[in-house]
């Protein structure tokens, strides 16, 4: 067996498990096109739009700047100052 071979029966298998309804209840985070806070998004707008966090509010200080992590079900938002700076899917 090659190497090439064997790449695309792991893409072949790979292909096949990502359409899994098993697989998805195992690993039920998948991605998707539900939006996630855009970048420079005020705090009181990510609540507005998104709700509450589903985790606790993290907050450190780093000299002059705050910097907030909130988890939401499928995403975290990381603010600076109460301005988003980065949002990630789980």
């Amino acid at each position: 067996m090659t190497p090439a071979n064997t790449l695309r029966g792991v893409l072949a298998a790979a292909a096949l498990l990502s359409t899994s309804p098993l697989l998805a209840s195992v690993f039920p985070h998948t991605p998707d096109s539900r939006p996630v806070p855009a970048i420079g998004t005020a705090e009181a707008d990510v609540i507005a739009t998104f709700g509450q966090p589903t985790r606790g509010i993290a907050t450190q200080d780093f000299g002059n700047a705050r910097i907030d992590v909130w988890d939401f079900a499928t995403f975290r938002v990381f603010l600076r100052d109460g301005k988003v700076i980065d949002s990630r899917r789980w």
